[in-house]
């Protein structure tokens, strides 16, 4: 489905863009600039990774950087084949971390933590990206209604995380409640760790690294212009990558494949980015960002897996 969604963008924008002029595009991109991007994307997965180091460390708990490392490629393969707004690959993360150095209740928090810091840095920059969109006047009714709507969910669920959080599960509502998604959502946040999750110093330390993470991909997203022979106010392209990061992250279809390469060219077309520069840059991007890191992904998901399955069976 997310490749059909893909495909029929690139034959909409093709039609409405110059075909030979966007096939050169693609093909004579500066290699020294698209190394930097290369660069920038290896640097996200490290960020990620930081995130649960740090959430070993307040413990006083030792995690391997190259362990982390591992973790966050394979916790971005999840995210991008099973979408939950970066939920599942980071509950797949916490089942490898249940054989390994760190207490269960420190697993389940560094699980929390990395949700609701995942919302926080996700809401700050987006109202940014808002605020510059509007100022440039090519911010449409509906992408405005959904940046509104997920900042205040976002506030929402970190507030109602932050809240429940180590106490035990609620019964009511009763209709959300028996849902399984939710049971196994209340379940980790019910065995975290509170002095870890309400720690201020931790959380601001993750959503550092998180918003780092949005920093490095709409850098790599500028620097894809950039070797396309386009030179865009990096603004406008923060702003259109985090109005775009939104639409793939509501979006019901895997990776948000097609969504977010739509969204994008409507914001990148708004600050005057040719239609086949904005569409060779979006390619480009998904492939750094999804089908590039997605086969060690698949590898470091499957034989870390296998080895949290050996290790709890020896126990």
């Amino acid at each position: 489905m997310g490749i059909a969604f893909l495909a029929g963008v690139i034959l909409i924008a093709t039609h409405f863009s110059e075909q030979q002029k966007f096939f050169r595009l693609m093909t004579e991109a500066d290699p020294l600039w698209m190394l930097v991007a290369v660069l920038l994307q290896a640097a996200t997965y490290l960020a990620q990774g930081k995130i649960w180091t740090a959430t070993a460390r307040a413990v006083k708990r030792h995690l391997p950087l190259a362990l982390a490392y591992k973790l966050a490629l394979a916790k971005l393969f999840v995210d991008q084949a099973l979408p939950s707004a970066g939920i599942s690959g980071t509950v797949v993360v916490a089942h490898v971390l249940e054989s390994g150095p760190l207490p269960k209740s420190t697993i389940l928090a560094g699980v929390d933590i990395n949700t609701t810091s995942f919302f926080i840095a996700y809401a700050v920059p987006l109202v940014a990206a808002a605020v510059i969109a509007l100022a440039s006047g090519h911010m449409a009714w509906w992408i405005l209604g959904t940046c509104v709507f997920f900042t205040l969910f976002s506030i929402a669920l970190t507030i109602g995380l932050l809240k429940i959080s180590g106490k035990q599960i609620p019964k009511r509502p009763g209709w959300l409640v028996r849902n399984k998604v939710v049971q196994n959502a209340l379940k980790i946040v019910e065995g975290a760790d509170t002095q870890l999750t309400h720690s201020v110093r931790l959380q601001a330390a993750s959503s550092c690294y998180q918003l780092a993470t949005f920093l490095l991909d709409a850098a790599t997203l500028w620097v894809l212009l950039v070797s396309l022979g386009s030179t865009p106010s990096p603004a406008d392209v923060f702003a259109s990558f985090m109005v775009s990061n939104v639409v793939r992250t509501v979006s019901f279809v895997p990776g948000g494949l097609g969504t977010f390469e739509g969204a994008l060219l409507l914001m990148l077309r708004g600050s005057r980015v040719p239609v086949e520069t904005g569409l060779a840059a979006a390619l480009l991007f998904r492939g750094l960002t999804f089908f590039l890191p997605m086969l060690p992904g698949l590898w470091f998901s499957h034989s870390l897996a296998r080895k949290a399955h050996r290790s709890a069976g020896s126990h």
